[in-house]
C-alpha cells in the first residue's frame, strides 16, 4: 500500500511535469505519439496507484467486498436538454421502505465507544445533525451513529441509532441546527476530509449549516447514492432551506435525486426550498477520459458502478438525470486554451473533465478557472466564487455573470 501511495504520487509529478514541457514537444511524429503514450501510462497508474489503495485501506476500517460489475459500452452523445424539475416538487425518495429500512436484529446492542476513519467507501450518510451522523453500511445494511470526532456512539437498526441521538441531544445539550443549510458531496474516489479547505472557507464567511455527506461513491450505483441523499433530506431537522455545493460525481448524484421528485407522493413532502447548486467540475455530460479506460477490468473494479457510468452511452444515462429547479453556476477547471491539461483530451480540460463536458443549459454562471480537477477545493478562486453564488447568484459579479441559456448551448464534441 506505502508502495502504491508512493508511486502514485510519483506519478502525479511526472504528469505536471510532462503537462508543463509539452508545448516545448513537436506537435508531429515520432515524439508526439511517444509523449501521448507516456502521459497514457502515467494517467492509468495514477487512477490504479490513488484508487486502490483507499479501498484496501477502507476493508481495514469498515470492512466489505469487491463487487462484479456488469459490461458497458457505447458512444457519448448529447442530443437535447434534460427538462427542469419543478421546484414545488422537492421531495425525497418515495418509497417509504426505502426512507426509513426496517431495524434489524442488532437493535439495543452493547456499544462501547469506539473510533473509526468516518466512513471512506462502505458507508453512507442517511442523517445528518450538524457533525454527527447515521452511517448505513452498503453491503450489511446496519446503521451506526458517529459523533463530531467520528466515534461510535451507536449501532444496530436506524430507529436505534436515532433514539440515542435523540438522547444525547438532549445530555450533551447540543444546539439546534440553523434554519438554512448547505449540502455538499465529493466526487468519486472522494472523502468527506477532500471537501475540507472549501468547506472552512464557507463555514467561515457563510452564515449557513454546513453538512459535508459522505457516500460509497464506487461501491454503489447512481440510484443508491441519490436515496441516500434523499433520505439525509427527509431527515434534516429544523433546516427550511437548502442549498447543495458539489464536486465532479456528487452532482450526478445530484441531478438524479432532482429526477425521482416527479414521481413522490404529496405526503411525503418535506418543507424546505432549494435555494441555489454550486457544480464543481461536473461530468454532466460523462467523462471521454473514462470511456479509454472502459474496457479495463482494475478501471471498473476500482471505479465500481458509478465510475464505469461515465463511460457509458451518455444518451442511455441523461433522461435519468434533471436540471436543478433553483440557480445554479457552474465552476470548470482549464487552461483557458484549447490544450488544457490533458494531451489525450481534445480541448481544454482540467485533467479529468473536459471543460465542454460541465457545461449545462439553464446554468446562471459558468466560470473557467486554471486548476486541475482534483485541486478544486483547495484553490482560492473557486472558493470564493463558490461563496459568492452561495450568496449572490453569481461568481464574480452581477455584469461579469456567463450564463448558458438553453437554446445556445454547444452539444460537446
Amino acid at each position: 500500500g506505502t508502495l502504491l501511495v508512493g508511486s502514485g504520487i510519483r506519478a502525479l509529478g511526472v504528469a505536471n511535469r510532462l503537462r508543463s514541457n509539452w508545448n516545448k514537444v513537436p506537435r508531429s511524429g515520432v515524439e508526439v505519439g511517444t509523449m501521448r503514450r507516456m502521459v497514457s501510462a502515467v494517467v492509468v497508474w495514477c487512477w490504479a496507484a490513488i484508487g486502490l489503495v483507499p479501498a484496501w485501506g477502507q476493508q481495514i476500517d469498515d470492512g466489505g467486498r469487491a463487487s462484479s460489475l456488469g459490461a458497458s459500452n457505447g458512444v457519448r452523445t448529447f442530443e437535447s436538454p434534460v427538462p427542469p424539475v419543478d421546484s414545488a416538487d422537492l421531495r425525497p425518495i418515495t418509497d417509504e421502505s426505502a426512507a426509513e429500512p426496517d431495524d434489524d436484529e442488532n437493535e439495543g446492542r452493547l456499544n462501547w465507544k469506539t473510533p473509526t476513519l468516518g466512513g471512506k467507501q462502505f458507508w453512507a450518510d442517511e442523517l445528518l445533525f450538524h457533525e454527527w451522523r447515521i452511517q448505513r453500511h452498503v453491503y450489511t445494511g446496519h446503521c451506526r451513529l458517529l459523533d463530531d470526532r467520528n466515534h461510535r456512539r451507536a449501532w444496530g437498526g436506524f430507529g436505534h441509532c436515532r433514539q440515542e441521538l435523540e438522547r444525547l441531544k438532549q445530555t450533551l445539550e447540543l444546539p439546534p441546527m440553523k434554519p438554512r443549510a448547505v449540502i455538499v458531496l465529493h466526487g468519486i474516489w472522494g472523502t468527506r476530509s477532500r471537501m475540507d479547505d472549501l468547506v472552512d472557507a464557507m463555514r467561515a464567511d457563510v452564515d449557513q449549516e454546513v453538512l459535508v455527506v459522505a457516500y460509497p461513491s464506487t461501491r454503489a450505483d447512481l440510484d443508491a447514492h441519490a436515496e441516500s441523499l434523499g433520505r439525509i433530506l427527509k431527515n434534516l431537522d429544523g433546516v427550511r432551506e437548502v442549498s447543495f455545493v458539489a464536486h465532479s460525481l456528487g452532482n450526478l448524484v445530484i441531478r438524479r435525486y432532482l429526477a425521482t421528485l416527479k414521481d413522490a407522493p404529496a405526503d411525503q413532502r418535506p418543507v424546505f426550498e432549494l435555494k441555489r447548486v454550486v457544480m464543481l467540475g461536473p461530468p454532466n455530460h460523462g467523462a471521454q477520459l473514462a470511456t479509454r479506460f472502459r474496457e479495463n477490468s482494475l478501471f471498473r473494479t476500482t471505479w465500481g458502478p458509478a465510475g464505469v457510468l461515465l463511460a457509458t452511452d451518455w444518451t442511455e444515462v441523461e433522461p435519468d438525470l434533471a436540471l436543478p429547479p433553483c440557480p445554479f453556476g457552474i465552476i470548470a477547471g482549464g487552461c483557458g486554451d484549447d490544450a488544457g491539461y490533458n494531451p489525450l483530451l481534445p480541448g481544454d480540460d482540467d485533467f479529468v473533465v473536459r471543460v465542454e463536458e460541465t457545461r449545462l443549459p439553464g446554468a446562471a454562471d459558468f466560470l473557467v478557472v486554471p486548476v486541475l480537477h482534483s485541486s478544486m477545493m483547495g484553490n482560492e478562486s473557486v472558493q470564493q466564487a463558490t461563496i459568492r453564488f452561495l450568496q449572490h447568484g453569481y461568481f464574480v459579479s452581477e455584469e461579469a455573470r456567463r450564463p448558458i441559456p438553453v437554446e445556445l448551448l454547444n452539444a460537446p464534441d
